[in-house]
């Protein structure tokens, strides 16, 4: 009688550990793409001496639980346009930003941070 109750309370408590190993932690976390801009990123030389075209690149604003990230493409990336005020998820990385949008990940370059003030109480 008494091993069966161990055994069962072994079954129990490795059941209880497998289940928690199994819950592993998603790195990303919840935020929301806030607005996109056009800005300039580098210049392109035309075909004669005074005509240039200026490279556009666009920043996005990611809005997470307590910053504010501003991101933007790298240079000889052309990433397709993500849906503002869509949710997304984000992991940072050194200096780049993962985004996760609706299934596919893309990276972009941090160039500026801020933290939100929270709302009085």
């Amino acid at each position: 009688m008494l091993s069966r109750i161990l055994g069962i309370a072994l079954f129990i408590t490795l059941m209880a550990v497998g289940a928690s190993v199994a819950k592993k932690k998603d790195p990303y976390e919840p935020c929301t793409i806030v607005s996109m801009a056009d800005v300039p990123c580098g210049v392109h030389g035309g075909a004669g001496w005074n005509r240039t075209n200026d490279l556009l690149s666009q920043e996005y604003v990611i809005r997470s639980t307590t910053m504010e990230y501003h991101v933007r493409q790298s240079k000889e990336k052309h990433e397709a346009l993500l849906p503002i005020g869509a949710p997304a998820e984000f992991l940072i990385d050194k200096d780049e930003i993962k985004l996760r949008v609706q299934g596919d990940v893309h990276t972009y370059v941090v160039t500026s941070v801020n933290a939100l003030t929270p709302a009085p109480k």
